[in-house]
């Protein structure tokens, strides 16, 4: 049987520190994949104009599409490793593994190795 405690929160006026910094750190790895999405959209119009990539708007879409398909895909294995090896290392993994994607997918020389990194 399961309960509910209404005042078992990271967000009660009670939780110990530990509780709120981790939510602070959520929040922030939410905020980072959210701004991720949305600048892709900002920067396309730039990405569709460099010509050393020769990019077209379906090509384009493909860029776009790695990283919802990453999410999927990312989302279903670590959900089930998570309940194996807990989620405080899993949480870690993926947000060091999202940062350093983020950072080769900014230095990606082609399209194929912007998408994979879009994707990871």
């Amino acid at each position: 049987m399961i309960q509910y405690v209404a005042n078992d929160t990271a967000a009660a006026p009670g939780a110990p520190a530990q509780y709120r910094i981790v939510a602070i750190i959520c929040w922030f790895a939410l905020l980072a994949e959210g701004y991720d999405m949305g600048v892709f959209g900002a920067v396309l119009p730039a990405l569709l104009r460099y010509q050393a990539w020769q990019l077209t708007p379906a090509s384009a879409g493909g860029l776009a599409t790695a990283a919802i398909v990453g999410m999927f895909f990312g989302a279903s294995i670590i959900g089930t490793v998570s309940d194996k090896i807990g989620r405080r290392p899993c949480f870690l993994f993926s947000l060091t593994l999202f940062s350093g994607a983020s950072l080769f997918a900014a230095m990606a020389p082609t399209p194929t190795i912007f998408a994979l990194m879009r994707f990871i």
